[in-house]
């Protein structure tokens, strides 16, 4: 397994000090190798950038996790640098530029590779089936390692035979590329592509599974928000409480019942669900998401629901609905009943508080045809259980003044989402058998 990385600086440029998202590629790159599990990294800087460089890695330096190896800024042979650095090697290591900008996914693709001895794997966009063209690209690589101005991807991993030799022995190094045709990566060689960057770092939180409304309303939203927020000193975290204190604020207008602060509590349930977008954005953009920001972020959502639910029908019973207590009896079972299943299955069954975990182990193609015509009839409408589509409706429901309907829907939403739930995984809440024993 790789445990080691090194990222170089290209010569006579500091482009790897811009910053895009919050972050410096520097520290981006940092952050994105220690989410990949590689624990320790040597940077390549010749001797004018060491200060900058230092200075914007140095909470990583004072770790010590980080090393800065400096070069003579006429050395342009990186082969010849590593074997300068030697010494400080491990016997697997990844190589990468640190103008350059990489998906984690990628970084943990490669570092999952087989390395054999006099190993070198490639990292490419597109596979070459020639042989000498991908000579030509491993050249390319040690030679021009430094030089601004080079569109090809320099990621790679190798082991630490290859430098047995002063320069690379294409006869004796085995030749192995990786096609990373999917994922973020963008290759910084001017500041004038700076604002291409950037604009591609936030199209790249864009999510293929994003619903009608969460791709033309809430996301081109959210995505301005988190321009805005990744600049400030502010953490998912702030982010997702904020949203909830709004949740909660909607909750309480509508418990009053007027039409203005029903109106208003509609537009704030709204807007919690957008920042719940854009806490996502910043924990993707600052590299911050962990299991513990999915578990507050969970919690905050199902506090978001309660409040708005509980003002709904404190703002009924001020209004003295017929059916108050049928409707809220029935609301308190499948709401109690599915947030016991989904947390159960979480803490049991997933390693992630996030429930779009759930969505993706329970919501298979073949478990909904097995489990009969009408649950798989009823899976159909789950986009209607995502929050950025019953969370509009509830807005324009409310704005309407038009408590009633959101209740029946609640209550209708809750209970069939249990069910198909239970008929889907109907051993969720049994004991594997080994286990009991």
């Amino acid at each position: 397994m790789i445990k080691q990385a090194i990222l170089w600086v290209a010569q006579d440029s500091l482009l790897c000090l811009k910053k895009a998202g919050g972050l410096s590629l520097l520290k981006r790159n940092i952050l994105s190798v220690y989410k990949s599990g590689i624990e320790k990294i040597i940077i390549i800087a010749t001797k004018p950038q060491y200060l900058a460089i230092r200075q914007e890695a140095r909470e990583f330096i004072d770790q010590g996790t980080i090393q800065i190896f400096q070069t003579d800024p006429n050395t342009t042979n990186y082969f010849s640098i590593l074997n300068q650095v030697r010494p400080q090697l491990q016997d697997r290591f990844l190589m990468m530029r640190a103008e350059e900008i990489y998906s984690v996914s990628h970084l943990n693709k490669l570092k999952s590779s087989s390395l054999n001895i006099d190993t070198l794997i490639l990292a490419t966009r597109q596979l070459y089936e020639n042989k000498n063209k991908l000579q030509d690209y491993a050249h390319n690589f040690f030679t021009a390692a430094y030089q601004k101005q080079n569109k090809n991807m320099h990621l790679a991993a190798a082991h630490i035979s290859i430098l047995d030799s002063e320069t690379p022995d294409w006869n004796s190094i085995q030749l192995k590329q990786l096609e990373l045709k999917y994922g973020f990566w963008f290759s910084l060689n001017h500041s004038e592509e700076l604002p291409s960057l950037r604009k591609a770092l936030f199209d790249s939180l864009r999510k293929p599974t994003d619903g009608w409304i969460r791709k033309h309303l809430n996301r081109r939203i959210s995505l301005s928000i988190s321009r805005l927020f990744c600049k400030l000193p502010f953490s998912a975290n702030h982010i997702t409480g904020f949203g909830t204190l709004l949740g909660i604020l909607s909750g309480f207008l509508v418990a009053n019942g007027t039409f203005w602060q029903v109106f208003l509590g509609g537009f704030l349930f709204q807007l919690s669900s957008i920042f719940d977008g854009v806490d996502g954005e910043i924990s993707r953009l600052k590299l911050t998401n962990s299991s513990s920001g999915e578990w507050f972020d969970t919690i905050c959502d199902n506090i978001t629901y309660v409040a708005f639910f509980t003002g709904v029908v404190a703002g009924l019973y001020n209004q003295g609905y017929e059916y108050i207590y049928l409707e809220t009896g029935l609301l308190l079972f499948g709401l109690i009943f599915f947030l016991a299943l989904m947390f159960y299955y979480l803490l049991r069954y997933t390693k992630s508080g996030s429930l779009t975990a759930i969505q993706s182990r329970l919501m298979k193609a073949d478990d909904l045809k097995s489990s009969g015509i009408i649950i798989y009839s009823l899976s159909k409408l789950k986009f209607m259980m995502k929050r950025d589509f019953f969370s509009f409706i509830f807005m324009i429901l409310a704005m309407m003044h038009q408590l009633p309907w959101i209740l029946h829907l609640v209550v209708i939403g809750t209970n069939i989402s249990w069910i198909v739930l239970l008929s889907l995984r109907s051993d969720i809440l049994k004991v594997k058998s080994s286990e009991a024993a």
